[in-house]
């Protein structure tokens, strides 16, 4: 019975008086903070669809509903590139836009390169982003230019939202990214390819070569023929035993063969590689040698080059009972 007094106060009282209004003034605001984001985000990607025609032209009058009309009424700071833009009325916007448009572009889009992120008060709307860019140039080059922007809204007279201020910038162009492991054999292959002479063995010169392809303090364990076993330390002395050898023929082949290597990453700027080599030479007297090998090397980056720090490149066993 004591709580049904209490409820019957309640219910007579400002208290009760207080809650309901608080309730029915509640429910409205909600519904006007959702339409408000419903309306925030509509033009939001109404600006990402008109700035995306494609290979159409763009309709630059489509973009009046969406800025604040008058002189002085925006705030436009866009940069492209090496270019800052300042604009402060919808008509300057078009009157900017569309000749570089129409002159430097065979089509154009943008996309979000993550969620919009919105921010939104009673008076104030801010729509944040990250811009990607693909264009075709009239020259015939691909651009996918990226972009940080913002839009902010406020409302005009008749309680529109609308466009007060546009801020791009552009971001550096991120490099490639890069499969570390195909650009070491990438720069195997290349080695490879240099030490192929040919008939021109004589003609040899293997200090270019060295300098391109190894440290200057490497370190190699090679063997040139089943008896000849070679350690050579920095590359004057990598030069001076190999490049009279090569001459010594009258062609020398040393063919890396592409589909054996094996990278295996160690850091960023190291790692291993084993691979096996078809080596060919005539002699001046017409005998030739065919020695198959089986090589390691330890390949480490200097100034963004892959580069041998250390080889290891040996003939096969033979074979016990041969």
């Amino acid at each position: 019975m004591g709580f049904f007094r209490i409820v019957s106060w309640l219910q007579g009282s400002a208290f009760w008086f207080a809650l309901t209004a608080v309730a029915a003034l509640t429910l409205p605001t909600m519904a006007i903070a959702q339409d408000a984001e419903a309306d925030i985000r509509a033009k939001t990607e109404r600006w990402f669809a008109l700035w995306s025609p494609g290979g159409a032209p763009i309709d630059w009058e489509a973009f009046r509903p969406l800025y604040m009309e008058g002189e002085g009424a925006i705030l436009v700071i866009d940069d492209f590139g090496d270019t800052v833009t300042t604009i402060t009325s919808i008509d300057d916007y078009i009157a900017t836009w569309k000749p570089v448009m129409a002159a430097g572009f065979q089509s154009w889009s943008i996309a979000p390169g993550e969620p919009i992120a919105y921010r939104i008060s009673d008076t104030l709307a801010v729509a944040s982003f990250l811009l990607i860019g693909d264009g075709l140039t009239t020259d015939g080059n691909r651009i996918a230019p990226r972009q940080r922007g913002s839009l902010i809204f406020q409302k005009n007279k008749a309680d529109d939202w609308r466009i007060v201020e546009e801020r791009l910038t552009t971001l550096p162009q991120e490099a490639p990214k890069s499969n570390m492991a195909d650009d070491v054999r990438a720069r195997i292959i290349a080695w490879g390819e240099a030490w192929v002479v040919g008939d021109d063995a004589e003609k040899f010169n293997l200090r270019p070569i060295a300098e391109e392809y190894y440290v200057s303090d490497l370190l190699a364990f090679d063997t040139s023929d089943d008896a000849g076993k070679t350690v050579i330390r920095g590359m004057d002395e990598f030069v001076a035993t190999w490049q009279p050898f090569v001459r010594s023929w009258d062609i020398w082949e040393f063919n890396v063969l592409p589909d054996s290597i094996e990278v295996r990453p160690v850091t960023e700027t190291m790692a291993w590689a084993t691979l096996y080599i078809d080596n060919y030479g005539r002699a001046k007297d017409g005998a030739e040698f065919h020695g198959p090998a089986q090589g390691t090397l330890l390949m480490t980056k200097h100034d963004g080059a892959w580069k041998i720090a250390h080889e290891h490149i040996s003939l096969p066993r033979k074979d016990p009972q041969e």
